[in-house]
């Protein structure tokens, strides 16, 4: 969750910023007291001259103070006071580490300080990004108290459904945070070793002493809880911390990527958003640091529409601050949506998001190989079921997709995130279905959240069942597009339902959300499987918590019905889900 305030990734900024006009003062560094005593490194960055400033606020939890005074020396130069404070056991600040947990109490009291100093008129922006922003959601929802705006960059609320996808644990955002993140004094600056070592070893509950080398507590919390409706999402901090976007009270400025480990969080958010009217989404291609995929030719950067900057969006936040905290008209368009097309190399500006679609179906229709089966427009029933042993020591490793961290950290040898090619391994594993599409004679444009339906049994008394959507383009390159699991256990939602082994059930498994789109002479890939490691948990086919779980066993799986649904952009709005589709429990 490294929010890299990083000048990547950037499209030419279609508004200038404003000039330049204050000198930066010398920095000033404080021990802010907290309302139980704690001690908190503060650094404050003004003007010279005469107060009072409005005031850029952010909290952090990692080494990043050259960055953040980066880009505090910007806002500084135009006007702002600019102050910074890391987190309760974190880096300089006294206290004991346990992540979204104080953040808000420690918050306010921040807030309250320094609207109490004389260089401060008491309007505050708090920006940030990844962690960064999440300690900003924690004070500007509810009684803001002088918050008049949020600037949250590759982060949203809740986290349970960025930690995990249908009771399955994102080891590549999850556990790969956790070994560089497992205590007060600890800060990996790698992490490889430790990740790799956590990923190696069951049961999952005890993966952070064979990693790190002590026990994680807060880690321990996380993973014990696979479902939103355990105690721990349920108690009053972690609560309150789901349900930020319900509870906001000031605009908020939001910055996705397609490739980001977030996504489909900050457009959760952004759906139950209670300020969405005053507020924005930008989302680009970007990955967690800023990365543009390599696999998408990204031109159309200008236009009326475009996002230019970058992940850091720098001109329209700077707009934004001028107008909530100066009071000055606004330079660029307040509101809405704007998304980068992938594939499509556009930026498309709407009011809301996704915009209307039609559910286009697709049947799969197996060949005289698991490998050489076909994608057909259309229901279409199966002719023949799809049978595969799935066995939890060999899982399909995992290529691409959002979702991901590490693959997106420098030094954590992760899976790469994004937009990338994939090899086609069917012919060398027994474990997977692949389906292809004739080429397309026209763009095909989606925008939402692509699923699977899909009957099946299984003889495990729990186990995962899931799709990889690719496109593949003339010539034979294939690229990942998105991927989605589904566990039994969870078919129906929380609380967890008892499975009898080869009993036929649906299961609907969900990809993160995207916009793209598909150019004529591509084709579209559907490979079923029931893994993809490790960026989500390989499924033990165990019941009950699979963080307890000691061994595996392999499951003999079989799918009887399956359609690919995608949400195509049109001018007629979805049908209503089908077959009672779950409620998603990422």
């Amino acid at each position: 969750m490294f929010g890299l305030w990083m000048a990547v990734a950037g499209a030419a900024p279609e508004v200038e910023k404003p000039p330049r006009t204050h000198h930066v003062a010398k920095r000033e560094v404080y021990r802010v007291q907290a309302r139980d005593g704690v001690q908190l490194h503060t650094v404050v960055m003004k003007p010279r001259g005469e107060g009072p400033f409005p005031t850029v606020m952010t909290r952090l939890p990692y080494r990043l103070d050259l960055l953040v005074a980066t880009e505090c020396r910007r806002f500084v130069r135009r006007g702002y006071a600019c102050v910074w404070q890391h987190v309760r056991g974190r880096e300089e600040s006294d206290g004991a580490w346990r992540p979204f947990f104080n953040d808000e109490r420690d918050g306010q009291d921040f807030v309250q300080w320094v609207q109490g100093q004389s260089w401060s008129d008491g309007r505050i922006a708090w920006i940030g990004a990844s962690y960064l922003a999440a300690t900003g959601w924690t004070v500007a929802q509810g009684d803001p108290d002088g918050v008049k705006l949020l600037v949250s960059r590759i982060f949203a609320p809740p986290l349970h459904r960025s930690a995990f996808e249908d009771g399955l644990l994102r080891h590549e955002l999850a556990t790969a945070w956790m070994t560089k993140m497992p205590s007060s004094e600890d800060d990996q600056l790698g992490g490889a070793r430790t990740y790799k070592r956590a990923l190696a070893h069951r049961p999952r509950t005890t993966m952070d002493v064979a990693s790190v080398g002590h026990e994680v507590p807060w880690f321990r919390e996380w993973i014990r809880s696979e479902v939103p409706t355990d105690p721990f999402w349920q108690s009053p901090e972690p609560l309150r911390f789901e349900n930020a976007a319900e509870s906001m009270q000031v605009p908020v400025f939001m910055v996705g990527g397609w490739s980001d480990a977030f996504i489909d969080a900050q457009l959760d958010a952004w759906s139950r958003l209670s300020t969405r009217d005053e507020s924005m989404l930008v989302v680009g291609p970007w990955a967690h640091l800023g990365q543009r995929p390599a696999s998408f030719r990204m031109r159309g950067k200008r236009g009326p529409n475009s996002a230019g900057g970058g992940l850091l969006q720098g001109p329209r936040v700077m707009d934004w601050m001028d107008h909530h905290l100066k009071g000055t008209a606004p330079r660029t368009e307040h509101g809405g949506v704007v998304t980068y097309v992938v594939g499509g190399d556009r930026w498309e500006r709407r009011d809301a998001w996704p915009p209307p679609t039609t559910r286009q179906r697709w049947g799969l229709s197996p060949g005289d190989t698991r490998c050489d089966g076909s994608l057909l427009v259309g229901e279409q029933p199966l002719q023949t079921p799809l049978r595969w042993t799935y066995d939890p020591e060999d899982p399909l490793p995992s290529r691409g997709g959002a979702g991901i961290l590490a693959g997106a950290l420098p030094l954590m040898g992760g899976v790469k995130p994004g937009f990338v090619r994939v090899r086609d391994l069917c012919r060398e594993r027994s474990d997977v279905w692949r389906f292809v599409s004739a080429p397309l004679e026209a763009p095909l444009h989606f925008a939402g959240t692509v699923r699977m339906e899909l009957k099946v049994a299984s003889s495990a008394p729990d186990t995962a069942f899931g799709f990889r959507l690719l496109e593949r383009r003339r010539g034979g390159k294939e690229i990942m597009l998105r991927e989605g699991f589904a566990t039994l256990a969870l078919r129906h939602g929380p609380p967890r339902q008892p499975y009898a082994p080869g009993e036929r059930v649906w299961l609907t498994p969900d990809a993160q959300p995207l916009e793209a789109e598909l150019q004529p002479g591509s084709s579209l890939v559907v490979v079923i499987t029931s893994s993809s490691f490790p960026a989500v948990e390989a499924h033990p086919n165990r019941a009950g918590v699979l963080a307890e779980a000691v061994d595996t066993q392999p499951a003999e799986q079989t799918v009887f019905e399956a359609t690919l649904v995608m949400p195509v952009v049109g001018d007629e709005p979805e049908e209503p889900a089908e077959r009672g589709s779950p409620v998603s429990t990422r």
